[in-house]
């Protein structure tokens, strides 16, 4: 007599469940890479929040590296914004709730005496502080960096000195730089108002605000920051960094940044006097291994590389689906590098 037996197995859908839950439960396993080798380069990847940036003077021993490289991805076609409707400023304070800047429109700069030869830029401003720092703010006039300073929770001016010439050609930018939010902390910055040589401009009309994600599609020809890379290398300077800081900026390319940053990096040093044949990049948790497995394709793997993961720390406030979105797209990505890795 034959007795029959219920089995259970796993169906394909099933099985896909199994598969999501079981990458998602370990994917800081399988994404982080942590491995640090003996180098006298570090490589840091420009695009890195500032709440990543902030954690390299405290967790790294920089006095061991010569040279520090940010990469980053350079901003388009250099065009004008004071014109465009987008960027023209609604009130007054400027709020700023992620990276961006104020510059002065034409008809405020006109406001400036044109015989002057040296300019006083005072900036009233203040901001929320967020995992231990305040709002940073670069002041620039064209494409030349003033100066840059850590501003407080409640109004005061800040000074700085140039003889760079102001003028309708050459924009005053206040550039907000360290944007961070937690499910706890939000760092927003506040500026009610900017004076120049006693010339007090706290209109609307007088500003136009620029985001970031805007100089992704049109730049100013003047601009202080050629890419996100020079941003990134500038807020480590306001941090504190001594080092000798190169930036290696790269076309944007949105089918895989990360391979064609770190083969724009390899062509750079391979035309250097001074060979580099072992660095450490520095990168985020999930992001880690993508990135190690990017620059061992570059270098043909003939340069001996190291990795160091930082803390990613939950910067936003994220939907489940968004968290589990983000997963998924990273392995994606990863299995990606990987072939191109083998093949």
């Amino acid at each position: 007599m034959i007795r029959k037996k219920t089995a259970f197995r796993l169906t394909i859908f099933g099985f896909l469940i199994l598969l999501f839950a079981i990458l998602f439960v370990f994917n800081k396993w399988f994404l982080s890479k942590n491995q640090p080798i003996d180098a006298k380069v570090l490589v840091i990847e420009g695009w890195l929040p500032a709440a990543i940036l902030e954690q390299i003077p405290q967790k790294l021993d920089l006095s061991n590296y010569t040279d520090i490289y940010v990469t980053g991805i350079a901003h388009n076609h250099p065009k004008y914004l004071l014109n465009n409707s987008r960027s023209k400023l609604k009130e007054m304070p400027a709020i700023f709730f992620t990276n961006g800047c104020l510059t002065l429109t034409k008809s405020a700069l006109a406001k400036i005496n044109p015989t002057d030869t040296t300019f006083e830029i005072k900036v009233f401003a203040y901001g929320s502080k967020a995992l231990g720092k305040f709002p940073n703010i670069f002041v620039a006039v064209g494409d030349s960096i003033i100066g840059n300073a850590f501003v407080e929770e409640k109004s005061k001016s800040y000074v700085f000195q140039t003889d760079i010439s102001i003028t309708n050609s050459n924009d005053v930018f206040i550039y907000f730089s360290n944007d961070m939010r937690s499910a706890n902390e939000d760092r927003n910055l506040i500026v009610d108002s900017i004076a120049i040589n006693e010339v007090t401009f706290n209109k609307t009309s007088d500003f136009c605000k620029i985001y970031d994600d805007w100089l992704d599609i049109d730049a100013f020809s003047n601009y202080p920051f050629s890419s996100k890379g020079a941003i990134a290398a500038a807020y480590l300077k306001a941090l504190g960094v001594k080092n000798n800081i190169i930036t290696i900026d790269t076309f944007n390319n949105k089918r895989n940044r990360t391979l064609i940053t770190a083969k724009r990096f390899n062509t750079f040093i391979n035309q250097q006097s001074n060979k580099t044949e072992a660095f450490n990049i520095v990168s985020i948790q999930k992001h880690s291994r993508r990135s190690y497995l990017a620059y061992k394709i570059a270098t043909s793997n003939k340069k001996k590389i190291g990795i160091i993961s930082l803390n990613n720390i939950n910067l936003y406030r994220t939907t489940k689906f968004k968290k589990w979105q983000g997963i998924i797209d990273e392995y994606a990505k990863v299995f990606v590098t990987y072939l191109e890795y083998l093949f």
